[in-house]
């Protein structure tokens, strides 16, 4: 089962890809210059390749220089959780189908083993139990669209207030706005984008800003989620 939206897994999976490169273009007869690593990623791609890049900025390698484009991520999971309980309005039951994701993700993860029936609303119970232990649960289209109508009243305020400290200390584990970043880092987003609220990259521009990180950050004013990913495309072609 895919660990969505946790950092530690899959920063190692694209870490050990990355780094069998050198052994598989020795094999084929190939040369690779490693003078820069280039990472890029959008959505859960851009958090992939922020949690990426971490781990090469903590524990370096060969590459002597990185870019880094990363999209539209959820970084700071602790305000995305906040953010996104708190809605009064739902756009899509794929949405709240990837936060249900993430949970259920860390509930495992973690060993939380919390029971769905403390987690969420009575109605949306059955569709759930269907895809636990699954990668199908996006497939859904039958679970509410507003957060507040899938996930209990009390997950919710246990969030919200920080007083839930098992899925605090989960979502704390997995946030990656904050760091010494190595080389240069595009920051990307949809100011219109209520999938992955703007928070998450205006959060981690200023956090790496302040640690003297060669960041930038480009926001779409009217872009969402999906329409914000071309300009993505086009500007990690135009970085190559």
């Amino acid at each position: 089962v895919h660990h969505y939206e946790h950092n530690i897994s899959l920063a190692e999976a694209i870490r050990k890809l990355i780094e069998a490169i050198t052994s598989l273009a020795e094999e084929k007869g190939v040369n690779v210059d490693l003078s820069t690593l280039y990472l890029c990623g959008y959505s859960e791609g851009g958090f992939a390749n922020m949690s990426t890049l971490k781990s090469f900025s903590e524990k370096p390698s060969e590459f002597k220089d990185s870019v880094t484009i990363a999209g539209a991520g959820a970084y700071d999971k602790v305000a995305t959780a906040t953010h996104v309980l708190q809605q009064t309005t739902g756009n899509s039951p794929k949405f709240t189908a990837s936060y249900l994701w993430v949970l259920l993700t860390y509930n495992h993860v973690y060993g939380i083993n919390r029971e769905l029936s403390e987690m969420l609303q009575p109605q949306a119970l059955p569709t759930v139990e269907k895809y636990v232990g699954t990668d199908k649960i996006m497939q859904s289209k039958t679970i509410p669209s507003l957060p507040l109508q899938a996930f209990s009243d009390a997950f919710i305020s246990g969030l919200v207030n920080g007083t839930d400290k098992a899925y605090i200390k989960a979502l704390e584990d997995n946030n990656i706005s904050d760091f010494d970043a190595k080389g240069k880092v595009i920051l990307l987003h949809g100011g219109n984008d209520t999938w992955v609220p703007l928070l998450n990259t205006d959060s981690t521009y200023s956090k790496l800003k302040r640690r003297g990180v060669d960041v930038h950050k480009i926001i779409k004013p009217s872009g969402n989620h999906s329409s914000s990913y071309m300009p993505f495309v086009e500007k990690v072609w135009m970085s190559l």
